[in-house]
Order: C-alpha cells, then sequence, then structure tokens
C-alpha cells in the first residue's frame, strides 16, 4: 500500500506553480515516484483518487520535461540561425570591403632589380645566329672589331 502522507507531500511539491523554478532532473525524479507508486493504491475511494492525482501530476510533469527539451531544441536552433544570418551578412560586406582595397598601391614593382631571365625566357639559338658566330670566328676580322682590338 502505498503511503498516502509522502503522495500527498509529493503532489504539494509538484504544484504547477512551483515547477519553474524546480531543475529538469527533480522533476524526472517526482515522475518516476509516481510512476512507482500506481501499482501500491488500494481499491478504497480515498486510494483511487490519489491514484487519480498520482496519474494527473505523471502527465503534468511529462508535459513540463517535454515542454523543457523542445525549449532548449529551439534555444539551440535559434542560436545557430543567429549566427548563420551574421555570417551571411558580415562575409559579404568584408568581401566588398576587400574589393575595394587598392593593393597595386601596397608594394610597386620595383623594374632597379628585375630578375635574371629563366631557363623559358632565353630564346633558343637559331641557325643564322650560328652562322653568324662561326663567320665571326675566321681569320680575317671585320673592321669594326679592328677598331676595337688596335689601340
Amino acid at each position: 500500500m502505498a503511503d498516502i502522507g509522502q503522495v500527498a507531500k509529493a503532489i504539494g511539491e509538484t504544484h504547477p506553480s512551483k515547477l519553474r523554478e524546480m531543475p529538469t532532473e527533480k522533476i524526472i525524479e517526482y515522475e518516476q515516484y509516481f510512476a512507482d507508486q500506481l501499482l501500491s493504491f488500494g481499491l478504497d475511494t480515498r486510494h483511487q483518487q490519489y491514484q487519480q492525482q498520482c496519474l494527473a501530476r505523471m502527465e503534468l510533469l511529462r508535459r513540463e520535461i517535454q515542454h523543457r527539451e523542445a525549449y532548449g531544441l529551439g534555444t539551440k536552433t535559434l542560436f545557430w540561425a543567429r549566427l548563420a544570418v551574421l555570417a551571411a551578412v558580415v562575409v559579404p560586406v568584408v568581401l566588398a570591403l576587400i574589393s575595394q582595397f587598392p593593393f597595386s598601391k601596397l608594394q610597386p614593382a620595383r623594374t632597379d632589380k628585375a630578375s635574371p631571365p629563366t631557363y623559358r625566357q632565353t630564346p633558343a639559338p637559331t641557325a643564322a645566329l650560328q652562322e653568324q658566330a662561326a663567320s665571326s670566328n675566321s681569320a680575317t676580322p671585320s673592321p669594326a672589331l679592328e677598331a676595337t682590338i688596335t689601340p
């Protein structure tokens, strides 16, 4: 048999006006307590009334637990939605500002220290250049070369 005094005390402690301040874990404990008491009631009228009150209080506690779970999920969803909106606004604004920034004025190109040509930049020798080089190696120097040789 259920202890009617303990059941009445638990029903008083779980009054709807007290549920807002009660932690969710405590609400779950009370819901389990009422579920455990359901089978221990007798068949007399007083016990049946308390059994109905336990059923009603269990339903109230279950709805409160579900409400808190849904509220927690809604709060998390709202947080991520706000973050997505913030990112959707901030990213295009930052990109627009960056695109207006004159990067060419930050470091002007230096023409005084040009890098030497790389292998791909140097032209390959042609047959005409090779013939010209062979004729300059002949025994008769050209007049331009003679002028530079004679002091």
